[in-house]
């Protein structure tokens, strides 16, 4: 064998013995991960535990972007540039970017579309990912698809001027396009990106995926529920999400006040462009109530929204880090 042929030995071996290495610490690491898991079925709740869990399966998330988007917040907690969260907030940015100048005191309501704001395109395109169908099909008399292309087609039609505002450069508007355009233009959409009972079943299926759990143990961890809610809720406060523009949103955890009671949930706080408001919308929802899980849950305040970092103590309750 010659020299050369040799050395592609060698590292062959040791590729495989690295290989060999790795695939054990994985093989440890999983019954580490079903120990902390079996740890959480069966009322010992460690907030660690939780932590590790879902670090390990925002990388082994088989699809599920829920936890893979709640795991990365753990990970990566200071800005955020991609995932499903991301994707709602930028949508809502969207939207009130270009409504809110709109309707401030003293603004033109309606909609000139030879002198148009340079992002309606995407506050269009935010507002038809948000439109239920039977909404668009009432209002327009299209099918989503059918909506989509025509939506293409205006989006071709508007040309930018050189201050950068748009405007409509065909003699002429066909029907449906007016339809379409009136119906994205007059609708201001707020949905969270996901419940915490999206959140819950999707973390049951992957813990029950890679063997973490047993068929039968269900009913077991329904029961730690709300603390795997509320440690959703402590990691996605404070995350800032990046704009395409540069500008952040924070989410900001805090509760509420609805037809059930004060209910805690993340929103995400945004400063309008050009205006001194702040403006809220929703992340993610619970149906968890304030009074039950927060140390400072103060009944006179209906709507409230932590500005100081939070934490989930280990007897299972939000409070604050001053």
């Amino acid at each position: 064998m010659r020299g050369g042929a040799i050395r592609r030995a060698f590292c062959d071996l040791g590729t495989l013995s690295s290989l060999g290495i790795q695939m054990k610490g994985i093989v440890v690491r999983k019954g580490e991960y079903r120990t902390r898991a079996q740890r959480l079925i069966n009322g010992e709740f460690q907030p660690h535990d939780l932590s590790t869990l879902l670090l390990f399966l925002r990388e082994h998330s088989n699809g599920m972007e829920t936890v893979r988007d709640v795991g990365h917040m753990l990970g990566h907690s200071d800005a955020r540039t991609k995932g499903v969260s991301l994707e709602r907030v930028n949508d809502h940015y969207e939207i009130a970017s270009f409504h809110m100048p709109r309707f401030a005191k003293g603004a033109d309501r309606d909609l000139n579309l030879h002198d148009a704001p340079p992002r309606m395109l995407e506050a269009f395109d935010a507002t038809f990912r948000l439109l239920g169908d039977d909404v668009l099909m009432r209002e327009t008399g299209l099918t989503r698809a059918q909506a989509s292309t025509r939506l293409t087609r205006i989006r071709r039609k508007f040309v930018r001027k050189s201050d950068g505002r748009l405007e409509w450069g065909r003699p002429e508007m066909h029907r449906k396009e007016l339809a379409l355009i009136q119906c994205l233009n007059s609708v201001i959409i707020s949905q969270p990106a996901y419940s915490g009972e999206d959140f819950f079943n999707e973390f049951v299926s992957l813990l029950k995926r890679h063997g973490f759990m047993d068929d039968g143990q269900e009913d077991q961890l329904a029961r730690r529920k709300p603390l795997i809610v509320l440690f959703a809720i402590a990691a996605m406060h404070g995350v800032r999400y990046i704009m395409p523009d540069g500008n952040q949103v924070e989410a900001e955890a805090g509760w509420v006040s609805g037809f059930g009671g004060a209910l805690l949930w993340v929103s995400g706080k945004m400063r309008v462009t050009g205006l001194d408001i702040d403006l809220g919308f929703p992340i993610f929802e619970t149906d968890l109530r304030a009074a039950d899980w927060c140390e400072d849950y103060d009944p006179a305040r209906r709507h409230m929204s932590w500005l100081v970092p939070i934490e989930l103590t280990s007897q299972g309750r939000i409070r604050t880090i001053e």
